[in-house]
C-alpha cells in the first residue's frame, strides 16, 4: 500500500474512509479492475478483500491488489477495435449497398433507353454504371487492405513525415505544387503511415481537392 498510496503511509489505526476516501471507494467496484496513476504511468488493478479471521472470529480485512495492467490494456485495445470494426461494417454495408443500387437503377436505365434507341442516353448510363463498379472495386480493395493491417503494428522507427507524405502524393497523383507540409518526424510504422496518407490523398483527389497542407502539431 505504501507504494501505491504513498500518502497514506503511517496511517495506522485510522478509518479507512477518512484516511484515503477514494482507496474506499474500490471496496464497491466488484470485479471492475482498479485503475491508479495518469499517463503512461497509469497502472490496473484486481481488487479482492479477504476477511481476517482468527477462529471463528474476524478481526479485519485485508485489499489485496493483484496488477493486471497488461491484459487490462490488452482487453481494451480488443473492445476498441471491436467497436471500430462494428462501425466499419456498418458503414461498408450500406456503402456497398448504396453502390448496387445505383449501378441496378443505371443499367436498368440504360437497357430501356437501348430499347428506345437512345444512343446517347444508353451510352451515359453504361458510363454511370461503369463508374459504380470502378467504386466497388475500390472499396473491395480497402476491404483487403484492411484484413492485411487490421491488427497493431509491432515494428516502428522514426519516420520522417514529409519524406513519406511527399511519396505518397506521388504515388496517387504527380502535381507535387499542391502540397505544403510543416512536419518533422514521427514514430510510426513506416508501411502504413505511407499507405495512409496515399488514401487519404486519393480520397482528396476523387472528392475534387485541389490543395494539402501536412501539418505535425504536439
Amino acid at each position: 500500500s505504501a507504494r501505491l498510496f504513498p500518502a497514506h503511509s503511517n496511517r495506522v489505526g485510522e478509518s479507512l474512509k477518512t484516511v484515503a476516501p477514494d482507496v474506499a471507494a474500490y471496496l464497491n467496484r466488484g470485479s471492475e479492475p482498479v485503475t491508479i496513476g495518469e499517463g503512461e504511468a497509469r497502472k490496473h488493478y484486481l481488487l479482492s478483500t479477504p476477511q481476517l479471521t482468527v477462529g471463528q472470529t474476524t478481526i479485519g480485512q485485508a485489499m489485496v491488489f493483484t496488477e493486471v495492467t497488461q491484459i487490462e490494456r490488452q482487453r481494451r485495445q480488443i473492445q476498441q477495435q471491436k467497436s471500430q470494426l462494428d462501425d466499419f461494417s456498418e458503414a461498408i454495408t450500406h456503402e456497398l449497398r448504396n453502390t448496387l443500387n445505383i449501378l441496378e437503377g443505371h443499367i436498368n436505365l440504360a437497357r430501356s433507353h437501348s430499347q428506345e434507341g437512345k444512343l446517347s442516353s444508353t451510352v451515359e448510363g453504361l458510363e454511370t454504371a461503369t463508374r459504380m463498379t470502378d467504386r466497388m472495386k475500390r472499396l473491395i480493395s480497402d476491404l483487403a487492405t484492411l484484413a492485411q493491417f487490421g491488427h497493431p503494428a509491432e515494428e516502428k522507427s522514426t519516420v520522417d513525415t514529409e519524406e513519406v507524405a511527399t511519396r505518397a502524393l506521388a504515388a496517387v497523383d504527380d502535381d507535387e505544387n499542391q502540397i505544403k507540409i510543416e512536419a518533422g518526424t514521427i514514430q510510426a510504422n513506416e508501411v502504413r503511415l505511407e499507405l495512409l496518407f496515399e488514401k487519404l490523398f486519393e480520397f482528396m483527389l476523387l472528392n475534387g481537392g485541389t490543395r494539402i497542407d501536412v501539418k505535425q502539431t504536439d
